[in-house]
């Protein structure tokens, strides 16, 4: 079996080379996916936890299912940035003891191609778009983490409660507010809440008022009935007014303990089958009359005529084959380190897919992350060396480097990345450098960046760009534009803005406004185009010439998107989308060996979207979404037109804690201006059942049929789909 392996360098080959060291010890194959999520961060904001679930590439946050309470929580996103892993794949992030919400779980894809959020327990939560455009945010309240607590973190929180009322007995209350922001850091446990009481007791004590009111306003909105709520709320009487502001600006941060290195991440194997047969109407050869070869519009839609024609031809031709018959395994290693000040972390991510359908194409390994990052809250820093994926400052996707930050003051961060650039298959060789500085955006406020970067290849300039992005986010809202200009080649690359608003209601606003070269301009976009008639040496020199024609022949991809989700009883919620999106036109090229001809803007493609998501409608626990679509291509300029509807309902069981059973069923239909009608019938189902807390099974069946009748190519298709697999959690 000839196995493919696409790395690129010295960094490769070591981190190849623990990566095998420590399988080996595991007796496991090597094998790994490539993850649109980048990680999942819980941390405390106040009086609620924070679950950020950051991710490789920009997303905008779409919806959610149930509204805000359950154990199970279904969240849609649309990747609005570069797809890191167009071929999907599944992938699952687990909380690890130990830590606030330890044993939740982040599963992606669903069959609806949601995020699955399952927490420890049912709680109450609410949703909104990270602080960026790369994250969504999840708050519960603090209470909601507690969980089974480890009896070492009960015994940990134990000890700092009785030093921090040592040091209260002896005055020392600067120290007793240390160890009382370690204790409040730890899981939610037996201590918490008298610890609460106590550091804004401390607080008080040390001349600081807006924050020991701060600390005060978080146990009164976590313990209302607490055992120490008078005597706060008579501590807050005597405190007097505090201006509201002040308080805000006083929300504590906690003191991170040392944690020592904890591992987490899982391996899972899916073996999927795909196979189809197709039976082709051939048209109906007949004689042409006179008038038929002088006008073909006379000519049957469902007919071709010839010259020499004796008979009929309405023999039908079954084609069959497999279309898929892969092993897709993937690893995902992390291990990390948190103390007072710092955050450290080494990640692994691998990718192995066995093809079995066809023998002569190679197997692939394809390693997606190996690095290691530390950051330094004290002394500013942050810094990433390794395989990594860019998130922003204008790098685009995967490279081998380095990602270098400084804080240099408190909300402004300077930054500088360089490396090489990872495209599997690609027969280039491309290095970037580049820098950008940061206004860290805080709630409320207005954040973003400037960046320059510039990518060669074979020593040439590739693409050589400017930007800006800029962000703002509160409780409600979010808007974030991005800009990308080439320097280069005198041209927008991409223009973009997202806005997400949450009302009062609860009904949530999006829109989305993308404008964008398709493909991003490169100099090798040129080569591309000249199947071995152009060097990238020949493109560089030729200089301007080749760069505007470049331009001329690179289309820009226009879509705008608004949408909403409102809250319409306990269970259902109700909205709807509207999409519209087109390609410009190009001039053709004038300067290449080989032309590239001119073409024409492609007209709007329509699209309207109502939906409707219900929680608790069979069963306890279970969901149901209604959606209805309509596509109106008829005013494109393509040689054949349409018009389509689709019809889907989906449903997910969830009988016990260990199954998840999950049905879907779609019809779709659609008119061409060519006189061919199509149809399909898609129903799906799929299982996933957990034998124990960190090992899952999941299989799934899919069934397609389509006909097509009229038009020059008749006939029907079925398709039949399987995978199955497991998935292995490390705890």
């Amino acid at each position: 079996m000839k196995t493919e392996f696409i790395s690129g360098n010295f960094l490769t080959t070591m981190a190849r080379r623990f990566l095998a060291v420590m399988l080996l010890a595991l007796c496991i194959p090597m094998s790994a996916f490539a993850h649109i999520i980048e990680r999942v961060d819980v941390q405390r904001a106040g009086d609620e936890t924070e679950i950020v679930i950051r991710f490789d590439t920009q997303v905008q946050y779409l919806r959610h299912s149930p509204f805000n309470t359950g154990s199970k929580l279904n969240i849609y996103f649309n990747v609005t940035g570069v797809d890191t892993d167009p071929t999907g794949n599944i992938e699952e992030i687990v909380i690890p003891g130990g830590e606030l919400l330890s044993g939740a779980t982040f599963h992606y894809p669903e069959p609806d191609s949601s995020l699955l959020v399952t927490f420890p327990a049912s709680t109450t939560f609410r949703i909104r778009q990270g602080s960026d455009a790369r994250s969504i945010s999840i708050f519960v309240p603090v209470a909601a983490v507690a969980g089974v607590v480890p009896a070492d973190i009960e015994s940990k929180a134990s000890g700092y409660l009785a030093d921090a009322k040592g040091a209260l007995g002896r005055n020392d209350a600067v120290a007793a507010v240390d160890l009382l922001n370690t204790l409040l850091n730890l899981p939610h446990n037996a201590s918490s809440q008298e610890a609460q009481e106590l550091i804004g007791v401390a607080r008080e004590r040390s001349g600081e008022v807006a924050k020991a009111r701060a600390e005060y306003d978080i146990y009164l909105k976590l313990y209302p009935e607490g055992a120490g709520a008078a005597r706060v709320r008579e501590r807050v009487a005597k405190l007097g007014a505090v201006p509201a502001a002040e308080v805000a600006a006083a929300r504590p941060a906690r003191r991170m303990e040392d944690t020592g290195w904890k591992i987490s991440g899982g391996f899972s194997s899916y073996r999927s089958h795909g196979n189809s047969s197709e039976t082709t109407e051939p048209l109906r050869v007949i004689l042409c009359t006179t008038a038929q070869l002088n006008d073909p519009t006379l000519v049957p839609v469902d007919a071709q005529c010839s010259q020499t024609a004796t008979a009929e031809s309405t023999n039908p031709q079954l084609k069959n084959r497999t279309v898929q018959n892969t092993l897709i395994s993937s690893l995902d290693f992390t291990t990390r380190r948190r103390a007072e000040f710092t955050d450290s972390r080494f990640v692994i991510r691998d990718v192995d897919t066995v093809y079995f359908q066809n023998p002569t194409k190679p197997d692939t390994n394809h390693l997606n992350a190996a690095y290691f990052e530390q950051s330094n809250r004290d002394a500013g820093y942050f810094a990433r060396i390794g395989r990594q994926t860019g998130n922003g400052g204008g790098v685009l996707g995967r490279f081998d480097g380095g990602l270098l930050g400084y804080n240099f003051k408190p909300n402004w961060r300077l930054n500088g990345v360089a490396g090489d650039v990872v495209e599997f298959r690609s027969p280039y060789k491309k290095n970037f450098y580049g820098a950008s500085i940061d206004m860290q955006p805080l709630p409320g406020s207005w954040g973003g960046n400037v960046f320059a970067i510039e990518q060669r290849v074979e020593g040439k300039t590739d693409r050589q760009a400017v930007g800006l992005e800029a962000r703002y986010f509160d409780a409600r809202k979010n808007y974030y534009a991005l800009l990308d200009y080439d320097t280069s080649f005198k041209a927008l690359n991409i223009a973009m803005l997202q806005v997400n608003w949450q009302a009062e209601a609860g009904t949530n606003y999006y829109l989305t406004a993308d404008r964008r070269r398709s493909p991003i301009l490169m100099l090798t976009s040129a080569v591309d185009t000249q199947a071995g008639a152009l060097s990238v040496e020949a493109a560089s020199a030729a200089g301007r010439a080749v760069r505007d024609d470049i331009v001329h022949i690179t289309p820009m991809a226009n879509t705008f998107s608004l949408g909403l989700m409102h809250p319409y009883t306990e269970k259902w919620q109700l909205g709807g989308d509207f999409q519209v999106s087109n390609m410009s036109s190009t001039q053709g090229s004038q300067n290449l060996p080989t032309n590239v001809p001119a073409t024409q803007a492609t007209g709007n493609t329509l699209s309207y979207t109502a939906r409707g998501i219900g929680n608790g409608v069979l069963f306890k626990n279970d969901m149901l979404v209604l959606s209805v679509n309509y596509i109106d291509a008829r005013h494109t300029t393509g040689a054949i037109t349409y018009s389509a509807q689709s019809y889907s309902i989906s449903h997910v069981a969830r009988p016990s804690d260990k199954w998840q059973i999950d049905t879907s069923l779609r019809f779709y239909s659609q008119d061409s201006s060519n006189g061919e009608k199509m149809t399909r019938v898609n129903p799906v189902i799929k299982g996933l059942y957990h034998l124990r807390s960190n090992l899952s099974f999941e299989a799934e069946a899919n069934y397609e049929r389509q006909v097509k009748t009229g038009g020059t190519s008749p006939g029907r298709s079925l398709g039949r789909f399987f995978y199955a697999g497991f998935r292995w959690d490390w705890l």
